[in-house]
């Protein structure tokens, strides 16, 4: 069984490893989030550089809430996934952090402000705790159960039917935000567009309609390790366990 808490991961420094040059410049470091570079002013063209680490050790070393546990196609499909619903481009590449190894990700969009937010937003979801945890059950469910169901819809389903997600905190804030009534690809595209032409628009109003999650993943009582250990999220049997409860909750969502 892996040594690498979950817990430790929760109490970890925010570290977005970011730089942006256009409208906007910030120079490559650890940032908190992307608020440098989206909240003064206003941008439309911007060149992003990130880093998204992969060595779990290092993260926690150096207290970076900046651990990707996606491989190099995963990755690349995360962000193609994104592209889907507006223009943008982007790579990714293997590369080092801190002489650790990392993935390098390039992104140029040319666009009004809520696209930055949401793209900057679904990006960082590929490495920041608990999202990076919640993307990776997102994925699977989409992979071996829902592939035609979007992951944004996969996302909601995914974090929705977690109780106390390690983190300790049922509230996660982003993209999708709480619950939300599932919307399909051309209407979450059309949402997005209808946002961005608003300079107030914010990422919790792209699903305004709630649900009621009926069941919920809880923390088993026996085992007192089940959670805190990230083997519990890469483990195959224990996903299966938690693919049950999405796949129940999926059922309730779509009737």
């Amino acid at each position: 069984m892996s040594k690498i808490y979950v817990d430790k991961l929760s109490y970890l420094n925010y570290a977005t490893v970011y730089s942006a040059q256009g409208d906007r410049d910030v120079v490559m470091g650890k940032h908190a989030c992307f608020a440098e570079a989206i909240n003064r002013g206003t941008i439309q063209k911007e060149h992003y550089e990130m880093y998204l680490i992969r060595d779990k050790r290092f993260a926690i070393e150096k207290r970076f809430s900046n651990l990707c546990l996606m491989n190099e196609a995963q990755l690349r499909k995360h962000i193609w996934l994104a592209r889907r619903l507006f223009p943008f481009k982007y790579t990714v590449e293997n590369s080092e952090y801190d002489r650790h190894p990392a993935f390098k990700v390039t992104i140029d969009l040319d666009a009004p402000l809520f696209y930055h937010r949401y793209l900057l937003t679904w990006v960082r979801y590929a490495w920041e705790f608990p999202y990076n945890l919640i993307m990776e059950d997102a994925l699977r469910m989409k992979h071996q159960y829902l592939p035609k169901e979007n992951i944004p819809n996969l996302y909601v389903l995914c974090s929705d039917s977690i109780v106390s997600c390690p983190t300790g905190n049922d509230s996660l804030h982003g993209i999708p935000c709480g619950g939300a009534s599932f919307l399909r690809e051309c209407e979450l595209k059309a949402r997005i567009n209808e946002l961005s032409a608003s300079k107030y628009g914010r990422l919790n109003e792209l699903y305004p309609s709630k649900y009621e999650v009926h069941c919920k993943l809880e923390k088993t009582t026996d085992d007192a390790n089940k959670w805190p250990y990230l083997d519990y999220w890469n483990d195959p049997e224990e996903f299966q366990e938690r693919a049950k409860i999405y796949l129940r909750n999926y059922k309730i969502l779509k009737q």
